[in-house]
């Protein structure tokens, strides 16, 4: 059992000091969430309002017990007084958590109308995040429910919700009695892509990155590596990938790009020697021209890349390895 010092607040008479002793977990949620303790430092705090906070310190380490599975603990709260400072001695046997005595979890919606799924809802079910035994926080509880969430709406069913969702607890046990629904929605598939927001390349680029295939299941997964691929491609300074499904439209539903071009510079000139006396200028837009990406479904008619100098593809230039170059800037 530890005792640490609380907090300070002065007003006009309302001088006070909190100690809580108590297992250090216990002690560490108390001195933070009681609200007696996030009344320090504040100056509005007279004797008045003081007496209504040691009031319900009581009930609120109890609330605050609960969430972390506490639910039976011995807990008293001692009011003392030297000169003009109270001193609020909160003392906590916390006991044994509350566990899991048992969950039960039901789906509806698409999912459990298709056979092909009944392996996908049995390993939904495995990983179900509070089993028979665990223990019971509230912060535990809410991630469970939000792990369960995710494996439908990030992997064909978008719609997903939890219909229902209740923790009963029994406290002369010391146990909780899960009960979850959740509706699935229906299964969603990957349909034609709709691109916007390009100005000077052709939407084939686009296109050519997808690693989506019309038809295909719908997951984030699968629009997270498409968005990758965009914004790696050196073309685009923003990307977005999504789907707007709707519960009463269409399963099959568009692949929404957004894509934001990066900005095109201004173009410079080089000047090319070739074997014969002409001199030739030619124009170099970094953005119009770029050094293409590795896996770039885009190639460029004009230029090809040779170590670090640059070769033009010219009626002018036949010869290029006779000393024929030109020296593009970086």
């Amino acid at each position: 059992m530890l005792g640490t010092p609380g907090a300070w607040a002065q007003q006009a008479g309302a001088t006070w000091q909190v100690q809580i002793e108590a297992p250090d977990d216990v002690r560490e949620l108390l001195e933070k969430h009681l609200e007696i303790s996030r009344y320090r430092g504040r100056p509005e705090v007279d004797a008045l309002l003081l007496d209504r906070l040691i009031k319900r310190v009581e009930a609120d380490a109890r609330d605050l017990l609960a969430t972390e599975g506490y639910f039976a603990p011995e807990l008293s709260v001692e009011r003392s007084k030297a000169q003009a400072t109270h001193l609020i001695t909160v003392r906590v046997v916390p006991g044994e958590p509350a566990r899991i005595e048992s969950v039960t979890l039901e789906m509806t919606g698409a999912i459990q109308a298709a056979p092909e799924e009944r392996t996908r809802i049995e390993a939904i079910r495995q990983a179900w995040r509070l089993p028979p035994g665990a223990r019971f926080r509230q912060s535990a509880w809410s991630e469970a429910k939000d792990a369960l969430l995710n494996a439908l709406v990030l992997d064909g069913y978008p719609l997903a919700r939890l219909e229902h969702s209740e923790a009963r607890v029994t406290p002369a046990t010391a146990s909780f009695a899960l009960h979850l629904r959740a509706d699935s929605g229906p299964l969603f598939h990957f349909g034609a892509i709709s691109i916007s927001g390009l100005e000077r390349y052709p939407a084939q680029l686009v296109e050519n990155l997808s690693p989506l295939k019309a038809g295909e299941r719908y997951s984030q997964e699968a629009l997270l590596r498409y968005q990758a691929a965009l914004s790696a491609s050196g073309y685009f300074r923003g990307a977005s990938v999504s789907i707007s499904p709707a519960a009463d439209g269409p399963t099959v539903v568009p692949v929404l790009v957004h894509v934001t071009e990066l900005p095109q510079k201004k173009s410079i000139w080089a000047s090319v020697t070739a074997p014969t006396p002409e001199h030739v200028l030619m124009p170099h837009s970094r953005t119009t021209i770029p050094s293409r990406p590795a896996g770039s479904p885009i190639a460029s008619s004009r230029w090809k890349a040779s170590s670090n100098r640059w070769a033009p593809r010219s009626p002018l230039c036949r010869n290029p390895a006779a000393g024929v170059t030109a020296s593009m800037p970086s």
